[in-house]
């Protein structure tokens, strides 16, 4: 299987924003002599007999075993589209970043099922976390103060029920 198609990472990005998404351009070759269609990436389904193709990828640490439960899987191709033989197709992917630290390692995976089974064909990528965007650096201030407001009007209700009733019991 691993004949039939190949996954290439184009210029993968080395920087990223945090609380973001990176860009990534895939490259998938279709080497083998069968059009390569989406597999089916639900729980519980079984590998094909005809040649399929996923990409599919996960942040921070590689997957404890290689399930599509495992993973986040990129939307590639409409569940009708396919890649002839002989033919390449480039797509760009989408990979949310973290929020925190300032590396973050992120595992894409071609997964190719024929025959019954799938190959999974892992291709690491190491990412440099800049500042998160001021768009979302704002965000996140509003909701800490929104949070801030309603802790403070809470602790302050909470102080004058409890006011009120010993003062009635006196």
């Amino acid at each position: 299987m691993a004949e039939r198609a190949q996954l290439t990472a184009v210029a993968p990005p080395t920087e990223a924003p945090r609380s973001s998404s990176l860009w990534l351009l895939i490259k998938i070759e279709n080497g083998g002599t069968e059009s390569l269609r989406p597999c089916n990436t639900t729980e519980g389904a079984p590998p094909p007999d005809a040649p399929c193709f996923a990409v599919a990828y996960r942040r921070d640490k590689r997957p404890p075993q290689l399930a599509f439960t495992r993973v986040e899987v990129a939307p590639i191709l409409a569940r009708s589209g396919f890649v002839p033989p002989g033919e390449t197709m480039e797509r760009l992917v989408r990979i949310p970043t973290s929020s925190r630290g300032s590396e973050q390692t992120v595992f894409v995976y071609l997964v190719t099922g024929a025959a019954g089974r799938f190959e999974w064909t892992e291709v690491p990528l190491r990412v440099r976390l800049g500042p998160a965007p001021a768009a979302v650096q704002r965000t996140v201030w509003i909701a800490w103060t929104l949070l801030a407001f309603y802790l403070a009007a809470t602790t302050w209700l909470i102080a004058r029920v409890t006011r009120q009733r010993g003062v009635s019991r006196a």
